[in-house]
This record gives structure tokens, C-alpha cells and sequence, in this order.
């Protein structure tokens, strides 16, 4: 009996040392973005990477994250993602009208009209 509780506490102090952060999150939405960046276009430029990548921390930003210590929960109108041992996924399918009210994306949606 002794044995699992250690076990259980182990697995939860691990659980807690690696919820990732906002950080992560970013990093996470930036590597995203751009390999479907590569996918959609295939184009493969750094610049064009750069662009996509400092474009992708906006839409990390917009997400609002609720920090339950063991595991996080990342929310942008219905799109729902999981962060838990410094890895992520996605509960839903994103919102496509959400990103469009960030202020930043609706900015240049709209010069791009």
C-alpha cells in the first residue's frame, strides 16, 4: 500500500515539474504554424518563417490558459487545448471566427482587404 501512494505522489510531482507555461504554449503554437505554413505553401523561407512564427506568438497570446498545477487548459472562444508532461492537444477543432476578433489578426485582415 505503502508503494503505490509513493508511486501516486511521484506521478503527480512529475505531473507539476512539467505543465508547461505560457512559454511552452508559445513555443508549441510557433512550431505549429509554421510546419503548416510548409505544408500549405510549400514554401520553405526563413523569412516567410519569421513572419508566420512572430504572427503565431499574437495568436498564443490570445489564448487564455487555466493552470490547474498538474495540467493546463488553453482556451480560445470554443477551442479548448490540453497541456499536461510538456506536451499538447487539442480537445476540439478551433473556432476559425475567434481568431479573427483577436485585434491584432482583425488589424490585418482588414489592411489585407
Amino acid at each position: 500500500m505503502k508503494k503505490s501512494g509513493i508511486v501516486v505522489l511521484l506521478l503527480l510531482g512529475l505531473l507539476f515539474l512539467t505543465n508547461p507555461g505560457q512559454d511552452d504554449f508559445k513555443e508549441y503554437v510557433q512550431k505549429l504554424a509554421v510546419k503548416e505554413f510548409n505544408r500549405e505553401t510549400g514554401v520553405k523561407s526563413g523569412i516567410f518563417e519569421g513572419i508566420v512564427a512572430t504572427l503565431s506568438t499574437v495568436v498564443a497570446d490570445a489564448y487564455v490558459r487555466e493552470d490547474y498545477y498538474f495540467f493546463s487548459i488553453y482556451k480560445l472562444g470554443d477551442h479548448k487545448i490540453l497541456g499536461i508532461a510538456k506536451q499538447f492537444v487539442s480537445l476540439n477543432k478551433p473556432d476559425k471566427e475567434a481568431f479573427k476578433n483577436i485585434p491584432e489578426i482583425k488589424a490585418l485582415w482588414e489592411e489585407s482587404k
